[in-house]
């Protein structure tokens, strides 16, 4: 007897939309097509009263295909547990959305300033404009041409650095707020997995 060998793949994190979640919104199935379409219209999870999130083991997925084709082999490549995160739908409060995003972009302002501006009293900024200035000119140091450089070359390489000069990227590579971003999307991810354990 030959076993038919299915292949699933499946990501660690999935948003839905709807209670009822089926093989298909979750699985990449690679099968013959009449086996792939039964397995993608399988059951997988459905959202009860106000659960939010679940944790789903592999081996329950692997369980239900088996017992709708019990002659089949199926050979897992993708992730060992999925999260599934149900969206609750979105009510527009562009007003609300609006304000939250300038509060957040006000404290990372005046945070960021703070911050610069006290870094450079530490290490003695402004004695050191004196210094350059003393060396290049010869005279004492008028506030202007150096600080205004300064600034502008600070504010252009936190630009350069970030990729958001414009909006066309520079490079391919994904900028340091995305690698960040994605190692803590994989971190909480782990986590809800080890608490769901």
């Amino acid at each position: 007897m030959a076993w038919e060998v299915i292949y699933i793949k499946a990501d660690r994190s999935y948003q839905v939309k709807q209670d009822q979640v089926l093989m298909g919104d979750v699985l990449h199935i690679e099968a013959r097509e009449e086996l792939r379409e039964k397995i993608r219209k399988l059951p997988l999870h459905r959202f009860e009263n106000k659960q939010q999130r679940v944790v789903i083991s592999i081996l329950s997925i692997i369980d239900k295909i088996q017992k709708l084709c019990p002659e089949a082999l199926v050979e897992n490549i993708g992730e060992s547990d999925v999260i599934l995160t149900r969206e609750e739908p979105e009510e527009s409060h562009w007003l609300w959305n609006l304000l939250k995003t300038g509060f957040a972009a006000a404290i990372v302002f005046w945070g960021s300033a703070f911050t610069i501006m006290t870094y450079h009293n530490d290490v003695g900024i402004t004695d050191t404009f004196q210094q350059i200035y003393l060396i290049f000119s010869g005279t004492k140091h008028q506030s202007g041409i150096l600080e205004w450089m300064y600034s502008l070359g600070l504010g252009l390489g936190i630009l350069i650095f970030y990729h958001h000069f414009t909006r066309k990227r520079m490079e391919k590579d994904p900028t340091p707020m995305e690698i960040e971003m994605n190692q803590y999307e994989n971190d909480l991810d782990m986590s809800i997995i080890e608490n769901n354990r």
